[in-house]
Order: C-alpha cells, then sequence, then structure tokens
C-alpha cells in the first residue's frame, strides 16, 4: 500500500489495483550493475537489437537490459491522446495492469512534472520516470529497484530517455502504441488531420512550441504545423469551415500545400497565395478557410482579420498595412 499520491495501489478499500513489481527473483550483482560500464552495455544492447526490434516488443527489451541495473520490474505506461490517463503496455509475464489517472496517481504527478516520483511497495523502491522524445511527453516508465542512490538514479533517467526514443522512433511502424493512446474510435476527419500533425510539443533554449486539437476525436477543420528552419521559427494555425470530413480535407489541403511551398524555400506570401490556389481549384470557391502563419516575431492573418479582439500581447505583434502577397488580401 502506498502512502499519500497513491500512484502504485494494489487492491485498495476502492477496488483498484495497478502495477506492483513482479515476484522474480531480484538478481543484485552489484559487480555488474554497479558502475557505468553495465550503463555501456545496456544502452549498447538496445541500440544494436532496435533496428529489427518489433514495435511491440519494446518493452520486453527494455526489461531484459534493464536487469543489467539491478532492475527486477519494467512496466512502460503510455499517455492518452487527451493526456487523463497513462494506458500500460502489455506486461511481458501476462499480468493484467490497471490504466492510472494522470490526475490522482504518483505516475500522472511523474508525466505532469517531468520529474521522478518514487514509492516503496514489497521491499523495493518504485520509480516513475517520464518517458519524453525531444520534449514531448509520451507516458512513463515503471521500475522497481533496490538501489536509489544517485549515481543509479542516473542510470534510470538514461535507460528512461533511450525508451523514449525507441517509443517515438517505432511508432510510425505499428498501430500499437496509438491503440494505447486512444480511449475511443477516432472520427475519418481527425484520424486524417492527426497523421498530418507535427508533434505536438517542440523546445530549444530559445523557443517552445506547444499544440493540440479539441475535441480530440472529433477535430474537423482545425491543423497547425511548425518549422524550425536555421534560427527562423515558422508556425501555421488552420481553421476550415465546417467540422465534417469536407472540412478535414480542406485543412489537410492547406496544410500540406503550406509546408510544400515552405519546403522549397517560399516566403509566407507565396504560401498564402499557393493554398489559396490549391484550395479553389479542388473545392471550388464555396469552402473556405482560416489560416495564421508566423514567422520571425510578426504574424499574417492571410484572409481576413480575426473575429474577436487579440490579446494585448499577441495584438502587439500582428503585422499591419497591406499584406504583400499576390491575392491583394487586405492586411489589418
Amino acid at each position: 500500500m502506498i502512502g499519500a499520491g497513491g500512484g502504485l495501489v494494489h487492491g485498495d478499500e476502492h477496488g483498484r489495483t495497478s502495477w506492483r513489481p513482479g515476484r522474480r527473483r531480484r538478481e543484485r550483482r552489484h559487480g555488474e550493475h554497479g558502475g557505468d560500464a553495465a550503463v555501456g552495455r545496456t544502452t549498447a544492447e538496445l541500440i544494436n537489437r532496435s533496428h529489427l526490434m518489433r514495435p511491440p516488443g519494446v518493452a520486453g527489451e527494455l526489461a531484459r537490459a534493464a536487469r543489467l541495473l539491478g532492475v527486477s520490474d519494467v512496466q512502460v505506461y503510455l499517455a492518452d491522446l487527451q493526456q487523463r490517463h497513462l494506458t500500460p503496455l502489455a506486461a511481458q509475464d501476462g499480468r493484467a495492469l490497471d490504466v492510472l489517472l494522470i490526475d490522482a496517481t504518483l505516475a500522472g504527478r511523474a508525466y505532469q512534472t517531468i520529474t521522478v516520483q518514487s514509492s516503496r511497495a514489497d521491499g523495493a523502491h518504485l520509480l516513475w520516470i517520464p518517458l519524453v522524445d525531444g520534449t514531448e511527453r509520451l507516458g512513463v516508465l515503471g521500475l522497481a529497484v533496490t538501489d536509489v542512490s544517485e549515481p543509479m538514479m542516473a542510470r534510470y533517467r538514461t535507460l528512461a530517455s533511450l525508451a523514449g526514443m525507441l517509443i517515438a522512433g517505432k511508432s510510425s511502424y505499428s498501430d500499437t502504441y496509438l491503440q494505447a493512446q486512444r480511449t475511443m474510435e477516432m472520427a475519418l476527419q481527425a484520424e486524417l488531420i492527426w497523421a498530418f500533425l507535427p508533434p505536438r510539443t517542440f523546445a530549444t533554449p530559445e523557443v517552445v512550441v506547444t499544440a493540440t486539437l479539441e475535441p480530440a476525436y472529433e477535430a474537423g477543420g482545425d491543423a497547425f504545423d511548425y518549422s524550425l528552419p536555421g534560427n527562423r521559427l515558422h508556425v501555421s494555425v488552420f481553421d476550415a469551415l465546417g467540422h465534417d470530413l469536407a472540412a478535414g480535407l480542406l485543412a489537410s489541403v492547406g496544410l500540406a500545400s503550406c509546408r510544400s511551398t515552405r519546403r522549397a524555400g517560399g516566403s509566407l506570401a507565396s504560401m498564402m497565395a499557393r493554398a489559396d490556389h490549391a484550395i479553389a481549384r479542388q473545392f471550388g470557391n464555396d469552402m473556405s478557410a482560416t489560416s495564421v502563419s508566423a514567422t520571425s516575431g510578426s504574424l499574417d492573418f492571410p484572409d481576413a482579420p480575426p473575429l474577436v479582439p487579440l490579446p494585448p500581447d499577441l495584438d502587439s505583434l500582428v503585422r499591419r498595412g497591406p499584406a504583400p502577397d499576390a491575392l491583394g488580401l487586405p492586411g489589418i
């Protein structure tokens, strides 16, 4: 039983259950896992096997490599699309593991705060370590360990970093992780839009970008895109007319057109012109989309002024006057 925070409760008064360390014999070969050499072997083994590693087998490979660090149990939990639950990947020993609430568990606290959380159960330290890909939060890594000295904690965090990269790298080849990250069936237009989007969070020492779509499973004409070519950040936000499949197609065409022009070295004005032409050619004049594009600290509204006043801090960045594009659209 865990104290306040309750991340790893088993059979409490409410009947909730969650991950606990397995009953496998905990090996403590200090000569093997007592130094950086163990970390090097663990990392090298995982990297060498990762090229042919099946996405569903990543959790098992992590558990196998972690034994060199004296870890007796490993479990991977992924956050759902709306960041409300942590869903476990299948346990290697067939244990049934519960979904954990992000707002009410130690595992969730680790995910929210991007810090390591710990408790004790069955004589072991239970660690929850955030899984991230860059700064994009993926979930948490649960470890049952006996050594929580600072050197070993650094090695566990290294294992979690490698786990995050493996999961992110394998996610395009299987539905395994997507299925764990969903709590309901996704509408067709939402499936289309989410497939186009970049990661929801990106950061460097100079800039942070974060975005999401709601309702996540019914997203229609909303989309976003960004890129950091050199030291210039480019961001685009799209809002197509409607919330059905046609809106999803419209937003996708606008996003793809802007992205294609940007990657060819085009300016903001050329991106707007090409997107407008692509939408008009494909959908005629009965469909429309609003987009906001930003680069180097200025904002362009390519089709019309916003329908509501902008906050003062954002309004001060808006480029005013005639829009320098070939469409003849008014600036604001």
